[in-house]
């Protein structure tokens, strides 16, 4: 596992420096359920709420936010790949090397539709 300058420290010092510690060493400590219940909780959020989501759209009539959900589930799908890749060494020094750019459009296509029915809830609220 490669070790990143951005890792979160713990505030435990060794020498009179801070470690760093990523953070799935963290819930590595906690065994393989804790590391299982995080992924199914991450996979719930990111992923199958924004298809339900976009899904319960397209029944209620509001195809705006039902096609906004379904255009951008393949391009977080897409970015995630890429940024699971980004850790591996064989793509040291490529365009997929780019870990926290895929990371952040992973993120951005994943809340995209969540953010827009907010928007579009609030709209109707007001």
């Amino acid at each position: 596992m490669r070790r990143y300058a951005d890792c979160s420290t713990t505030g435990k010092k060794e020498n009179g420096t801070a470690v760093c510690e990523v953070v799935m060493e963290k819930i590595y400590r906690y065994g393989w359920a804790a590391l299982a219940a995080a992924m199914a909780g991450d996979i719930l959020v990111s992923w199958i709420l924004p298809l339900l989501l976009s899904l319960l759209s397209y029944k209620g009539g509001e195809s705006g936010i039902a096609a906004l959900g379904a255009v951008s589930f393949a391009p977080a799908l897409i970015s995630f790949v890429l940024f699971v890749m980004s850790d591996k060494d064989s793509f040291a020094g490529t365009v997929i090397d780019n870990e926290g750019i895929w990371e952040r459009l992973c993120l951005i296509f994943m809340y995209l539709p969540l953010f827009a029915e907010c928007i579009h809830a609030r709209g109707q609220s007001v």
